[in-house]
């Protein structure tokens, strides 16, 4: 009698397992509420004042679409770059992708 409680019980919960369905919220869109984020510049997106706004307004600019930071991307004027690419701005500036995970650029003078 006791197998019979065991296998019928394993069998009860085994059942119960399969059947539960586990539900996640999907993540927010990875767009921008609005469309000058760049206007504010990349300090909005770390600056501890501005990162809740920034996270709701800007999920894209800032690069909080994942747990990656900002997919290994630097944002300069609205163009996204790859980490070590460089472009120059007009003839003012070498910029470099210096470090896609904060997203921070560097430009020098030309």
């Amino acid at each position: 009698m006791e197998v019979f409680l065991f296998v019928y019980n394993l069998f009860v919960i085994s059942t119960l397992l399969r059947s539960t369905e586990i539900y996640t919220t999907a993540p927010p869109p990875c767009t921008n509420v609005i469309d000058n984020c760049f206007n504010f510049g990349i300090f909005v997106c770390h600056d501890k004042r501005y990162r809740a706004w920034a996270a709701n307004n800007c999920r894209l600019y800032c690069g909080y679409c994942g747990d990656t930071g900002f997919y290994g991307k630097c944002r300069y004027k609205g163009v996204t770059y790859h980490q070590g690419e460089t472009w120059t701005d007009g003839c003012d500036y070498d910029c470099e992708c210096v470090d896609g995970h904060t997203g921070r650029y560097s430009c020098k003078n030309r």
